[in-house]
């Protein structure tokens, strides 16, 4: 929206102003979705290369030392950059999202989280690292819950008024997020349960991008652009 309010400062443009804006938004929605396909992709270069690690297994304790049950334990597995560029990329688009999008300060909370996770390994910094995977995981599911109901009925509008109906469904779509986690972890282990997690994140700024620029172009069209 501010993007739109600034074109709509613009001396006369003509249909130049309305051509600048649709491509910046166009930009912002590969953004968005470019980081969906990084996440998705996360936990399988992680499982394609991390030393043989069982799918579905917990570490218990005497398990061989290329076990790995949780997405935060490879980082030191034999291909150490697989796990640290995806995730500091990650980190770093949700952080320069908020930044070029102010109206989407949240993913900056997302985006420090994430690297407090990455820079702070499990072993060495358990306390510190379990707080920033909390931090990232909550927040983030957080966020799918307050926008993934307007995504999916198609309504339009980043600014959302606070209403008991969408409390009521912002709050059933966290309960099934948090119960599908502790499901999953129940029967596997934390990698898978953190990898479903990621998908639905993923899942949700794939929606998020389309329904934005859907809105965005509708805006870009209106007469308010001169």
């Amino acid at each position: 929206m501010e993007m739109l309010q600034r074109v709509n400062a613009l001396p006369d443009l003509g249909g130049r102003g309305v051509d600048l804006y649709r491509r910046t938004v166009g930009r912002w929605t590969r953004y968005e979705q470019v980081l969906a396909v990084l996440l998705m992709g996360i936990p399988w270069a992680l499982f394609a290369n991390g030393d043989d690690t069982p799918l579905t297994s917990p570490c218990d304790v005497g398990a061989p030392a290329t076990c790995r049950d949780s997405i935060s334990a490879f980082y030191d597995m034999s291909h150490e950059p697989l796990f640290y560029m995806p995730l500091t990329l990650a980190a770093f688009m949700f952080v320069s999202n908020a930044v070029l999008r102010r109206e989407h300060w949240w993913n900056a909370l997302v985006g420090i989280a994430l690297a407090g996770l990455v820079f702070f390994d499990h072993d060495a910094y358990d306390l510190a690292h379990t707080i920033f995977a909390a931090a990232f995981f909550l927040t983030a599911m957080l966020v799918v819950s307050w926008y993934l109901p307007k995504d999916l009925t198609g309504s339009t509008g980043i600014r959302i008024p606070i209403t008991w109906p969408r409390a009521g469904r912002s709050s059933a779509v966290f309960g099934a997020q948090v119960a599908l986690f502790a499901i999953v972890l129940r029967f596997t282990n934390l990698f898978v349960a953190e990898a479903l997690q990621l998908w639905i994140v993923a899942g949700h700024y794939i929606l998020h991008s389309i329904k934005h620029a859907q809105m965005e172009t509708g805006r870009a069209q209106a007469p308010a652009i001169r």
